[in-house]
């Protein structure tokens, strides 16, 4: 999933934007990854991408605006092959979280404000 960068819209903001549109969902951890930009990733134009990923709860997502944005989770072991080089995206996306989980607290974004020690072990 992605989308287009808009005249006068930074990167940052162009990622905070497409994530709403797809998912309704504001006020994220949003981190960029990588820029991938092969000659032939893309056989209809040249397009050169920025990869981003999002930590979501899953818990608090709402049902509804899966129907209303289109947004679907899948278990990564049942994901459908993604187009172009976009399971690569995912791949990177998946290592580095792992890498950044053992030395910096990211996984409080999943948490609430105050939260158990059963939530946290959970996490």
């Amino acid at each position: 999933m992605g989308g287009f960068l808009n005249d006068n819209e930074s990167l940052d903001e162009a990622a905070e934007r497409i994530l709403f549109s797809l998912t309704g969902l504001r006020n994220l951890y949003l981190e960029q990854l990588l820029s991938y930009g092969e000659v032939e990733r893309d056989p209809a134009a040249r397009v050169i991408s920025v990869s981003y990923y999002a930590l979501i709860n899953t818990e608090d997502y709402n049902n509804e605006l899966g129907n209303k944005y289109g947004a679907k989770w899948f278990e990564l072991s049942k994901k459908p092959a993604l187009i172009f080089d976009h399971d690569e995206m995912l791949d990177k996306a998946l290592r580095r979280l792992r890498r950044k989980t053992r030395s910096q607290p990211v996984g409080f974004e999943l948490l609430p404000e105050k939260f158990t020690i059963p939530q946290l072990q959970k996490l």
